[in-house]
């Protein structure tokens, strides 16, 4: 069985996903991934990402890679919808999956973004970062409190899940270590 613990910050609540026994699953994300002939660089206003395979709208994947979105929901996110509704007592559903690869010494990054719908904050749509490879702490995912202008970032592991609301500003700083950082996002919804 997996943990969650909480973060507050401001008037965001950060919600830090563990389980152990799932980390098997994610090597196997992992190797897909580094594998994965059909993920490409991506530079455009906001971001320059070494590898992903999302193209444009929020989780929409690169045509031969639905086959990622079917992978993943079986290994990782159907134990991780078993323990959200054990914390939450609701059901979820995956709306979206894509994968973003920041190479090392490559400055890669995703600027400040949110992941809404028809940008309207919808209470029930959730967005998360499955940290696969997390060389420095650095390079963790950082938020901002919209309200305070404060920055934050969440103390959270390689190997770990940050859960947040997909009206949370957010973004992943440059990667100028010499190592490659590797996540998972995914948007999912109560139903």
């Amino acid at each position: 069985m997996g943990e969650i613990r909480f973060e507050k910050h401001g008037s965001n609540q950060i919600w830090i996903y563990s389980n152990a026994f799932l980390w098997f699953s994610c090597k196997r994300l992992h190797r897909h991934i580094i594998r994965d002939k059909y993920g490409v660089k991506r530079e455009g206003e906001g971001e320059c990402l070494s590898k992903t395979n999302w193209m444009g709208d929020c989780g929409k994947m690169t045509q031969p890679d639905h086959k990622f979105g079917k992978i993943f929901e079986k290994l990782y996110f159907d134990e991780f919808k078993k323990e959200v509704f054990r914390k939450m007592k609701h059901n979820i559903e995956l709306s979206a999956v894509w994968y973003q690869v920041y190479g090392p010494n490559s400055s890669s990054y995703h600027g400040w973004h949110k992941h809404l719908t028809n940008n309207r904050h919808d209470p029930r749509k959730f967005s998360s970062v499955l940290l696969l490879e997390l060389p420095d702490e650095k390079l963790t995912t950082k938020f901002v409190d919209e309200q305070s202008g404060i920055e934050f970032t969440p103390k959270v592991k390689e190997r770990e899940t940050l859960v947040f609301g997909s009206n949370i500003l957010h973004c992943s700083p440059p990667n100028n270590t010499n190592k490659r950082k590797t996540v998972i996002s995914f948007n999912w919804n109560i139903v």
